[in-house]
């Protein structure tokens, strides 16, 4: 999921779309930014001390496509995990306006 695909989906999940661009765009820089938190601790969380490190060396050696090829490989589709994450992180945002 890019993060283009990701805004028009929170655009659309929080009915922001009234707002003026520059609100718009403060709230969705600040949701992505704990969506990726979230998703990247899920990500972490699945694999064992062993693939963390070995994550950690292809991150620290190679390109974006050797880390997600290599997250592919050990965790299936990976975008999973970012739906959920996003999902969850809405509710909580959500959530935040309810109270």
């Amino acid at each position: 999921m890019t993060e283009a695909d990701l805004s028009k989906m929170l655009l659309a999940q929080l009915g922001i779309d009234d707002r003026p661009p520059l609100e718009q765009e403060i709230i969705l820089s600040r949701l992505n930014d704990q969506i990726l938190r979230r998703a990247t601790l899920a990500i972490l969380e699945r694999l064992s001390e062993t693939e963390q490190e070995e994550l950690l060396e292809i991150i620290s050696q190679s390109g974006d496509d050797e880390v997600f090829n290599f997250l592919r490989r050990k965790l299936g589709i990976i975008e999973g995990v970012v739906h959920q994450a996003a999902g969850r992180q809405i509710d909580d945002f959500l959530k935040g306006f309810e109270d």
